[in-house]
This record gives C-alpha cells, sequence and structure tokens, in this order.
C-alpha cells in the first residue's frame, strides 16, 4: 500500500495550508484506524484521504464535528466499504442508520454495503432487540471518494492509480483486522463506549490496529505512521 508525506496527504485531500490549521484546531480530521492527527513528522496510508473526504461528505448531514468522530469511531466499517469497492465494479457506500432509543435519546450505528442492499441484518436485528427506533440512514458513495481522491493526487502530480487502497476484503490479514475492532465495539454498551475510558481504550485499539496494518501491507519506508 502507498505510504504519503503530510504534503501528498493534503494534496490528495484538497487542502491548503489554512484549511489545514482549521482543521487541527477544530480537530476535524477523519483518517483511517480512527486517527486525528495531521503533522508533518507523520506519513500517512493513501486510505487515509478517504477517510477525510468521507468526514466532509457526512458534514452535509452531521456537521463536521460530529461528522469526522463517526469516521474515527467506526473506521473499520468504512474500510471495509474501501475493500469492495477498490476490487469490484459496483459502487460501496458506508451508511450510517441515526436511531432513537426508548428514552428518545440519539444513537448511530454504521455498516457498508454496496449500492441498492437492504440494511445489514445483524445490525437490524440488534436495533430491534435493543429498542431503538431508526429515523434515517445516510449513505455516502465511498467508491466515489476513492476515485476523487486520486484525481485530487494525479492534479498534484501523485500517482494514486497504480495500486489499490486496500487489499481484497477475503486478504485474511485485513480480515483479522477490521473482525478484531467489530468484536471489541460488540463487547462494551454505548455508555462505556461514550465514556472517556471507552474512548481510551477505542484509541489504544485503533492504534495497535493501524501499527498492524502498517506492518502487514505498507512499505513504512522507516518513517512514522
Amino acid at each position: 500500500m502507498r505510504v504519503l508525506t503530510c504534503g501528498e496527504f493534503c494534496a490528495a485531500a484538497d487542502l491548503n495550508s489554512q484549511a489545514l490549521r482549521t482543521l487541527r484546531r477544530r480537530n476535524h480530521f477523519s483518517l483511517a484506524f480512527g486517527r486525528a492527527e495531521v503533522f508533518q513528522s507523520l506519513n500517512y496510508f493513501a486510505v487515509d484521504v478517504v477517510g477525510q473526504l468521507l468526514g466532509d461528505a457526512l458534514s452535509n448531514a452531521f456537521g463536521r464535528t460530529f461528522a469526522a468522530q463517526i469516521v474515527r469511531v467506526w473506521w473499520d466499517k468504512w474500510l471495509e466499504a474501501v475493500a469492495h469497492a477498490e476490487h469490484e465494479e459496483r459502487p460501496w457506500f458506508f451508511n450510517v442508520v441515526e436511531a432513537l432509543d426508548q428514552k428518545g435519546r440519539r444513537s448511530h450505528f454504521c455498516y457498508p454495503g454496496p449500492f441498492g442492499a437492504e440494511a445489514d441484518a445483524s445490525l437490524s436485528a440488534q436495533l430491534e432487540a435493543e429498542g431503538f427506533e431508526p429515523i434515517r440512514v445516510v449513505a455516502v458513495n465511498v467508491s466515489k471518494a476513492c476515485h476523487v481522491a486520486r484525481m485530487n493526487a494525479a492534479r498534484a502530480g501523485i500517482d494514486l492509480l497504480g495500486a489499490a487502497f486496500l487489499p481484497s476484503p477475503a486478504d485474511p490479514g485485513l480480515k483479522e483486522i477490521l473482525e478484531g475492532e467489530a468484536d471489541r465495539r460488540e463487547l462494551v454498551t454505548l455508555e462505556v463506549r461514550d465514556s472517556g475510558a471507552g474512548k481510551v481504550a477505542a484509541t489504544r485499539a485503533a492504534k495497535v490496529a493501524r501499527a498492524k496494518f502498517a506492518a502487514h501491507f505498507v512499505d513504512c519506508g522507516g518513517g512514522p505512521q
């Protein structure tokens, strides 16, 4: 998988220096594996650009701050969509379900799927069992986000056309990383997930997943990821 410098990441995400400072100040970065930092000293995966573009797209429905949070928290689901989109002809989407619990409190759940697919069956069963009432589903075209990232990069003289952003969704290494995060999330309640301790645990798990991804799939070139 391709590794980008900070400048290359910004070019592919169509971010100028002013936008970079604004996003950093407002905590609006939404990179892969839950990363929320962009600094010159770091390197980036090409798929990080897709995460930033998904956050941009979701901001129309949720506002930029919460859109970035959704992308960071549910990174395994949109990465799964990217893996499918990169190896299939049909478009894949990252879907965000907004639902109310029995006390009227709003929660969000996400799942990947191809265009025209019905809602994830296990998620539908979970919502029904826990008494959630779905309010709306917001879908973002992940295939389009991958295309936009490549076109932005090409305009800056960066070639992202030669390799997929992620391996096939059937790749054992990728499946282990994505399923590990899904299993971790299922073991915690919504209250724990949204607590300070829950967020710390999620951040730690995401950093471990990012390191595993780099070890399995990326030529790190000696720089920090």
